[in-house]
């Protein structure tokens, strides 16, 4: 008899599947971080780069950002000084503060499923979720709740991870590699060496790791000399 073809699998199928381990991080999220939110204030950091920019609007963001251009920025660090501005006014606005940590809850869902995405080109489905969890839930960043630390260490470290989901796709990947860099600290530039080995593990394809460095190394030296 001839064999049975399979059907194959449902479009609805794949969605749901995609969908759950969403949903599962997005309740693994509110609940390690952001179940007592209606009692987070402003901590630390915020008074210094958050409570004054409530009313941040489009303008200022623009005249920081070309300001902090033109300067350089704190550390070299230009977006250091308008990234947490801009989630200050966008959030107020959304539902005072409280829709400022929203943003942050955004950030940090985006983060977990990149963690989850990187990983799941090397290890299971399931590995990948778990792997995503235990960031979720073991944080190296103790400071979730201070705000400016969402704006601006999460952003970064989420622009990190874009740089290594894109890394085997395309060179592009230092782009926002760089704007880690220039969001956040030195810690960072791991991103800069991480990227080809993490192509090479995912593809096998070694070629192009000189030009992926050069360009890494290139686009350090230039942060050093700016």
């Amino acid at each position: 008899l001839p064999a049975r073809e399979l059907p194959a699998p449902s479009s609805h199928l794949g969605a749901r599947r995609g969908v759950r381990p969403l949903l599962g991080l997005a309740l693994v999220a509110g609940l390690a971080h952001f179940v007592l939110v209606q009692g987070y204030g402003y901590y630390s950091d915020d008074w210094t780069h958050i409570v004054w920019r409530l009313h941040y609007t489009l303008a200022d963001f623009s005249r920081e950002l070309q300001l902090a251009l033109h300067t350089g920025g704190p550390g070299g660090r230009p977006l250091s000084v308008a990234i947490p501005g801009a989630f200050a006014g966008l959030g107020y606005r959304l539902g005072g503060t409280l829709g400022i940590y929203f943003l942050t809850y955004l950030v940090l869902l985006l983060t977990a499923s990149l963690v989850r995405a990187i990983l799941g080109r090397l290890f299971s489905p399931r590995a990948a979720f778990l792997g995503a969890c235990a960031f979720l839930l073991f944080p190296a960043d103790t400071t979730r709740p201070f705000l400016e630390h969402g704006a601006q260490l999460q952003t970064s470290l989420t622009l990190g991870l874009v740089s290594l989901w894109l890394a085997p796709r395309t060179r592009l990947a230092c782009l926002p590699a760089f704007a880690c860099l220039t969001l956040y600290e030195i810690p960072f530039l791991l991103y800069f060496w991480g990227a080809p080995g993490y192509t090479a593990l995912c593809t096998g394809n070694k070629t192009s790791r000189k030009a992926h460095l050069a360009l890494c190394g290139a686009a350090m030296l230039g942060l050093l000399l700016w």
